[in-house]
């Protein structure tokens, strides 16, 4: 079960606490002093100090995983549309499909019509 340690800085899982600088030192997002955005706000919370400057790093990271939000569910929207407009297409095709296999049947029955009312004798 994942809890949030008491104390500052750190979350255990599982019973193991995790470090937040070791858990983000990938991630680039840069905040406004030029450090990654979340590794500055990792260092002040391990610090334990809540100031200005830790209210502003989460405000911008909130911002930014709004603006990340708001670009995947225009992703996954897209996708849904697209999903559909391939679905109705795919629809579209079989029943052109259909229509085209009725064609050549009627053209068959059409031609051995036409073939037994010419030679009628071949017929039996």
């Amino acid at each position: 079960m994942r809890t949030l340690s008491d104390r500052i800085g750190q979350i255990r899982f599982d019973s193991q606490p995790i470090r937040l600088n070791d858990r983000i030192r990938a991630n680039r997002w840069e905040s406004p002093i030029g450090k990654p955005l979340v590794e500055s706000l990792a260092g002040a919370v391990e610090s334990g100090t809540r100031d200005q400057h830790l209210d502003s790093l989460v405000n911008e990271l909130t911002n930014r995983f709004n603006s990340c939000q708001q670009l995947l569910n225009s992703i996954s929207g897209s996708i849904n549309a697209k999903a559909v407009t391939v679905e109705g297409q795919k629809r579209k095709l079989e029943e052109s499909e259909q229509l085209l296999n009725q064609r050549r049947e009627l053209i068959n029955r059409y031609r051995n019509s036409v073939e037994e009312l010419v030679n009628p004798d071949s017929g039996r």
